[in-house]
C-alpha cells in the first residue's frame, strides 16, 4: 500500500498527511511484532486498520478516484465494522424497501400463511430467543419425520449469500418459499398463501401500491417472499459491546473479551471461518459467496466417545467428494443466547463447541474425515483461553 499510494501523496502531501503517518505507524507495529498467537490484532485494528481504511476513503474522495469495482461493499462506509458496510443480496428498490419490511414483519407473525393455520415463521424463529428456539431441532408438522437439522438464528442472515445449512438457497427470497411450501415445516399453498394475502386489505393494498404492474400468481407469491425478506433484513443490529467498542467506546468490553478476540482472531484459528465483521461464512475480500466447511461434528457432544453423524450435508445436493458432511458456517454472533449449536444441535454449551475445535474436529477424535477442512492439529488452548473465548463470544450479544 505504502508504495502504491506513495505518488498520489507525493502530489497531495497536506492532504495525505494523517493517511501517510498512520500508514507508517502501522507498518512499524507490524515490524514489531513478534509471533503469531502474541500478535495483538484488537491494538492493530482500531489504533491502524480501521483509521487507515477511514483515512483511506477520504483520501481518495478528495482526490476525485472514487472507485465501485464490487457489487456489495459499500464504499461510503467508514470501515468494516460500519453498520451500512455491505449492501443488500436481494433485489428489493430502496425507495420500497421500508414498507415491504412492514408487512413483511405482519406477515412474519402470521400463522395463516401455513398449511395448518398453527404456525407461523416466528414458531421456529423466536423473537424472544434472537429468531432462534433454543431446541436440538424444531418440531416437524408431521410426527413421523422430524426435522434434520437445528434452527439457526436469523440474525445477519441476510449477510449470507446462500441460505440453509447446505447452502441450497441462492436468495432469501428462495429459502423464504422453501419453507413455506415445505409440508414439514410449513406446509403452506401458494395457491391457499395468495387467497389469503390477496383478500386481506391491509396486505393487497400496501402491495399493489408497491408493485402496480403484477398481473400474475407466481408474480405476486415473489412480492410476499421478497416483503418477509425484508423483514429478516432488518435484523441486523450491530449493537453489541464488542460494536461499541469498535466504534470507540473502550470500556464497552472487558480486558478478558480484548484477550478472548485475540485468541478468536489467533491461536484458536476461528477467524479462519469466522470471517469479520458478521463471523459468518462471507467471504472476504469481496464478500460475495459464502463458504461450506466439513467439520466431521459428532452425532452428539460426548467426544470421549463420539458417533459419526448420518447427515451428509452438502453432499445430498451435489456428489462431490469434498461436499460430505459439508456446511454453512453461521454467525457466532448472540450465539450466547442461540445454543444448542451445530447443523444438529449436537453441543449443548460454547465450552463443547471450542472442545470439540480444541482437540482437532473430527479427525482428531479419531473419526476419519479425510476432506476436512478444520485443522487436525490439537489447538492446545488452555482453560482461561476457553473463558476468554467464550467471554469475547458473549460481547458480540445485541441489545435483543
Amino acid at each position: 500500500m505504502e508504495i502504491v499510494l506513495a505518488p498520489y501523496l507525493a502530489y497531495k502531501e497536506e492532504d495525505g498527511k494523517e493517511l501517510a503517518n498512520t500508514l507508517s505507524n502501522g507498518i512499524q507495529y507490524l515490524n514489531n511484532s513478534t509471533t503469531f498467537d502474541d500478535f495483538d490484532r484488537m491494538q492493530y485494528l482500531v489504533k491502524y486498520a480501521l483509521p487507515l481504511q477511514q483515512q483511506l476513503g477520504v483520501f481518495i474522495k478528495k482526490l476525485g478516484l472514487e472507485l465501485n469495482t464490487t457489487l456489495y461493499l459499500n464504499y461510503n462506509a467508514s470501515n468494516v465494522f460500519s453498520p451500512d458496510f455491505l449492501k443488500s443480496f436481494d433485489s428489493i428498490p430502496p425507495q420500497k424497501r421500508k414498507e415491504l419490511a412492514l408487512i413483511g414483519k405482519a406477515l412474519f407473525f402470521d400463522s395463516k400463511l401455513s398449511g395448518n393455520g398453527l404456525v407461523s415463521c416466528s414458531s421456529c424463529h423466536q423473537s424472544e430467543n434472537y429468531f432462534a428456539d433454543g431446541k436440538i431441532v424444531s418440531a416437524s408438522l408431521d410426527k413421523t419425520q422430524p426435522l434434520r437439522r437445528n434452527t439457526p438464528s436469523l440474525h445477519y442472515s441476510s449477510y449470507q449469500q446462500s441460505q440453509f445449512w447446505d447452502g441450497r438457497a441462492k436468495t432469501m427470497t428462495a429459502q423464504i418459499k422453501d419453507v413455506l411450501f415445505n409440508p414439514l415445516e410449513m406446509g403452506g399453498h401458494q395457491s391457499a398463501i395468495l387467497k389469503y394475502v390477496m383478500g386481506n386489505v391491509k396486505y393487497s393494498a400496501i402491495l399493489a401500491s408497491l408493485f402496480p404492474d403484477t398481473h400474475n400468481n407466481d408474480e405476486d407469491m415473489n412480492h410476499i417472499a421478497l416483503a418477509l425478506s425484508a423483514y429478516v433484513t432488518t435484523l441486523n443490529p450491530m449493537n453489541s459491546a464488542f460494536d461499541q467498542y469498535m466504534a470507540g467506546d473502550k470500556k464497552a468490553m472487558t480486558a478478558t473479551q480484548v484477550k478472548g478476540f485475540n485468541l478468536f482472531m489467533g491461536k484458536a484459528q476461528c477467524g479462519s471461518c469466522h470471517f469479520l465483521p458478521y463471523f459468518n461464512s462471507l467471504v472476504p475480500p469481496f464478500y460475495d459467496r459464502s463458504e461450506v466447511e466439513v467439520l466431521g461434528t459428532p452425532k452428539t457432544d460426548n467426544l470421549t466417545h463420539p458417533e459419526v453423524d448420518d447427515d451428509m450435508g452438502r453432499f445430498d445436493l451435489y456428489k462431490i467428494r469434498y461436499y460430505k458432511q459439508a456446511f454453512k458456517t453461521p454467525t457466532v454472533r448472540n450465539t450466547e443466547k442461540t445454543g444448542p449449536y451445530m447443523h444438529n444441535g449436537a453441543f449443548s454449551s460454547l465450552e463443547s463447541v471450542i472442545d470439540f475445535y480444541n482437540k482437532g474436529g473430527a479427525n482428531g477424535l479419531g473419526l476419519a474425515t479425510p476432506d476436512q477442512t478444520l485443522a487436525s492439529k490439537p489447538l492446545n488452548l488452555t482453560k482461561p483461553e476457553i473463558a476468554a473465548i467464550i467471554q469475547f463470544i458473549n460481547s458480540l450479544t445485541d441489545k435483543n
